[in-house]
């Protein structure tokens, strides 16, 4: 494992919990941040229920799946998870700010060369850089200190 920066980071995957409208505005935002500053991303989220809600507007790189595209053990079988547990990511952002296994479950499968988010212990053995949170911190501050610490590896 070889630490990666946000800056030097090329090709960036992207776990996301989407919980309502504004967590998925939220990640808009990041998404679009990210893309200007000329990176090529590829991002996965969740929704805990049996539908993906109707705000989540399919995008080119966005895909989503909730309930119904897990078996009954609650693994992912959309086919578009394959696609990303094989991508050769720079770095791999892990926004669930609580576990979720099937979030989890890819990011233990994920072939990311680097793998970065919050620390919980469902998550450490799977995490090259685990970012302490406590219970008022938002995602948008993991992503600030996910883009903080991570530049900070290169001493940048």
């Amino acid at each position: 494992m070889k630490g990666v920066s946000f800056n030097s980071a090329k090709y960036i995957g992207i776990l996301y919990q989407i919980e309502e409208e504004k967590s998925y505005v939220v990640l808009s935002a990041y998404v679009d941040k990210l893309m200007a500053a000329g990176k090529t991303l590829r991002i996965v989220g969740y929704h805990d229920s049996k539908y993906v809600p109707f705000f989540c507007i399919p995008k080119l790189k966005y895909d989503f799946f909730c309930q119904k595209e897990q078996n009954w053990v609650g693994i992912p079988n959309a086919p578009f998870v394959d696609e990303f547990v094989n991508e050769p990511f720079d770095m791999l952002v892990d926004l669930s700010l609580k576990p979720m296994f099937p979030l989890t479950y890819i990011l233990a499968k994920s072939a990311a060369r680097f793998k970065v988010g919050s620390r919980c212990a469902e998550k450490e053995p799977f995490l090259d850089l685990m970012i302490e949170l406590n219970e008022n911190h938002t995602v948008n501050d993991l992503m600030s200190f996910i883009n903080d610490y991570t530049n900070k590896l290169n001493g940048e």
